[in-house]
């Protein structure tokens, strides 16, 4: 991907963001959301809230790259590369993040956007479904 734009570090910034997690084309969308866990942030270019919470959600990435406990993709998608992705899941604000597993949204994130609240609240929701479906196909391998 070449980049085409503005000269300005935001700009820059912002490309290397979308490129380096997660350059997420319409045409693989459903192929990149299909297995596991996947948390999502959802930006436009031209937000400055976005731009304040790169650095927090770099650290997420991290986090959950180097974790041998939580196997949880992170990704991001630029609304303004991909608008398509981001009206399928209804994205209206910005930034929003949503916790997927297999293509299904779990849960919209809306606590403060800094690392450790959201990667407590990450390991909360994929703490709680693991629990609740293995006692969900505990009940099925029973019957």
């Amino acid at each position: 991907m070449k980049y085409e734009g503005e000269i300005g570090y935001n700009e820059f910034y912002r490309f290397i963001k979308h490129t380096m997690i997660g350059d997420i084309e319409p045409i693989d969308s459903n192929k990149i959301f299909n297995e596991g866990f996947w948390l999502i942030e959802y930006s436009h270019t031209e937000c400055p809230e976005c731009d304040n919470f790169i650095k927090s959600y770099s650290r997420v990435a991290s986090y959950f790259t180097q974790s041998e406990e939580y196997d949880v993709m992170v990704g991001a998608v630029d609304c303004k590369y991909t608008p398509d992705i981001c009206t399928q899941n209804n994205v209206s604000s910005y930034p929003t993040l949503n916790l997927y597993y297999n293509h299904k949204l779990i849960e919209t994130y809306s606590g403060e956007r800094r690392k450790t609240p959201v990667v407590n609240w990450t390991q909360d929701i994929v703490d709680n479904f693991i629990v609740n479906n293995e006692e969900t196909s505990h009940i099925h391998d029973e019957l």
